[in-house]
């Protein structure tokens, strides 16, 4: 790259046509002179003192005080020439792999990180394409449950002696999947393979400080980061073994995340001896970013870094970072709003909630929230089956949190009347109804399902928590796993009328209508483990997961298959 200052023949100061002595050397004149030159004048400036001038792609040249070019010089260390700035460690807009990363030259002429392609999640470099390849490649993920990245936590439990934390990932691949899990300095990383078409169960330990947590507490890296070279599903146990405390969840993965969500939580739970409170808590998926938490007037608090007695506050996180907030014993954290300059994950639930309130027996509620950008105006609200007999249906809580003032609900069939949300973050809890109605609003809600305490129904199983899905968010692939020890476990599909729904590809029969409205629903019950199910329907569809324990201590887990987000 030539980059002088007008056509120079030399350093010497001569003009283009005249030689050194002065002589014309253009080859129009024929006439030669005989005089010389007149001495003492100064010869044509070809470049500005002071500037820098690029002779070559490698070469510099400092233009001195008599406006010309002084001696070139080449740049240090592999460097290049840019035009009126010099020697610099690369070409603006160059890209280049630097082991995992991709960098690209600032307009400095400094090389920038632009992404490291992460191994683990079977990622290479490509300086070609400008970005990181392979079947995780960010681009090549849909916008589902299935991802490569996910963060697990153990949110606050009741402290139970032989409790066990545990994931399960499903890889759908047709290749088995290398899945890495990893946390703070101290945690020794896991490594599995997880075979094609199938799923595996992987225990983790409880993390201090979280699980047990008497106030609200920011963990640094309290998160464990789950990879895999492949696209999978995971879902979380707190806890994985028959305890009298449990709940699942479907991790979302991380390129799913949002940046502003509303928490649902439950009141908290008198015991004797004291109480069990609700919590909510952040993973942060970023580093050197913050989330400010703003919480209904009059709600109560135990203190978190950043966060006061009033859910009210805001903190820095880097990435896997934890920030829990607990419920003071007269609070409900329900209706906070989390709002971050980065992507984050939230968890809503409960270390142990009756429900109804003050209904026993209690137990342990987790979901993970929907981002506000994925809510949506239509649910369709199917009751879970009775543990016996599982033809018959139990009641459940419904709780329903505004995005927006003034949301106006309506239900069909009309077993509620119609209602209005005043304010963003306000809720309204539904009594407790065994029967399935669609849900329609002005404006988008969060809408958390709620099953009941065991003396309510007098059937051994007691809360758990569902945060449910939109119908513009239903997805037509969905996968179902079912733990040994859980055994039956149930499934219930939600599906438009008409619409054919197969599992691992034999035909649901016994849909039943949702009266009034366009929905219908089925119910599945394994009573062995059928490995990793795959559920597909002509049209997209809602699954959720869930089983009930019939005998003391009752418990229950309850948790989505995901579905078919929105891009943000």
């Amino acid at each position: 790259m030539i980059a002088g200052c007008g056509d120079s023949t030399a350093n010497t100061g001569t003009s283009e046509g005249t030689s050194s002595t002065g002589e014309s050397t253009s080859s129009s004149s024929s006439t030669t002179l005989d005089t010389p030159t007149t001495t003492g004048t100064t010869a044509p400036s070809e470049c500005a003192p002071d500037s820098v001038v690029c002779v070559t792609e490698t070469e510099v040249s400092v233009c001195g005080p008599d406006g010309q070019l002084g001696a070139p010089t080449t740049c240090p260390d592999g460097g290049v020439c840019v035009d009126e700035v010099g020697c610099t460690g690369c070409e603006p807009g160059a890209v280049r792999c630097e082991g995992d990363a991709l960098q690209q030259c600032s307009d400095d002429g400094a090389w920038e990180v632009q992404q490291t392609c992460s191994a683990a999640q079977g990622l290479t470099c490509d300086a070609e394409a400008m970005a990181c390849a392979g079947a995780c490649a960010p681009d090549a993920l849909p916008l589902t449950a299935s991802g490569c990245e996910f963060y697990a936590l153990t949110a606050l439990q009741l402290n139970q002696n032989g409790a066990i934390f545990a994931i399960a990932v499903e890889n759908p691949n047709d290749g088995p999947a290398t899945v890495t899990i990893t946390q703070n300095e101290d945690f020794m990383p896991v490594v599995e393979t997880v075979d094609a078409d199938s799923y595996r169960v992987i225990e983790l330990p409880y993390t201090m400080g979280l699980f047990n947590a008497l106030v609200g507490k920011l963990i640094y890296d309290g998160a464990y980061r789950i990879e895999s070279d492949l696209p999978v599903r995971v879902v979380q146990y707190n806890s994985l073994n028959l305890t009298a405390s449990s709940d699942s969840s479907l991790l979302w993965p991380r390129h799913t995340w949002g940046t502003d969500y509303f928490v649902s939580s439950y009141a908290p739970s008198e015991v004797e001896g004291g109480f069990y409170h609700g919590a909510w808590a952040v993973v942060a998926g970023a580093d050197e970013m913050s989330v400010e938490a703003t919480a209904l007037p009059g709600t109560k608090s135990k203190a978190a870094p950043g966060i006061g007695v009033d859910g009210n506050g805001k903190a820095p996180l880097n990435t896997g970072d934890v920030l829990q907030l607990v419920s003071a014993d007269d609070g409900d954290l329900t209706g906070t709003r989390l709002v971050a300059d980065k992507p984050i994950q939230v968890l809503g639930g409960h270390e142990c909630s009756f429900m109804p309130k003050d209904v026993p027996y209690c137990d342990h509620l987790e979901d993970m929230m929907l981002p506000v950008s994925q809510l949506g105006t239509e649910y369709a609200i199917v009751a879970p089956s009775q543990h016996n007999p599982p033809t018959e249906r139990r009641r459940q809580v419904v709780r329903v949190i505004a995005s927006e003032p003034n949301t106006e609900l309506t239900f069909e069939p009309p077993i509620f009347a119609p209602m209005t949300i005043a304010n963003a973050g306000e809720y309204v809890e539904l009594e407790p109804e065994s029967e399935h109605y669609a849900l329609a609003s002005s404006a988008p809600v969060l809408v958390t399902q709620y099953m009941v305490g065991s003396t309510l129904e007098d059937d051994y199983t007691d809360p758990s928590m569902l945060v449910a899905l939109p119908v513009t968010r239903w997805h037509d692939t969905h996968y179902v796993h079912a733990l040994p020890d859980w055994l039956p476990v149930d499934v219930d599909i939600v599906a438009p009328t008409g619409a054919t729904v197969t599992v691992d590809g034999a035909p649901v029969a016994g849909f039943e209508a949702i009266s009034g409205t366009s929905y219908q629903t089925a119910h599945v019950r394994f009573n062995e483990d059928p490995g990793l199910v795959e559920i597909v329907g002509d049209q997209p569809i809602s699954v959720s997961v869930y089983a009930t324990r019939s005998e003391s201590p009752a418990s229950s887990y309850w948790h989505s298959t995901g579905g078919q987000l929105a891009p943000e």
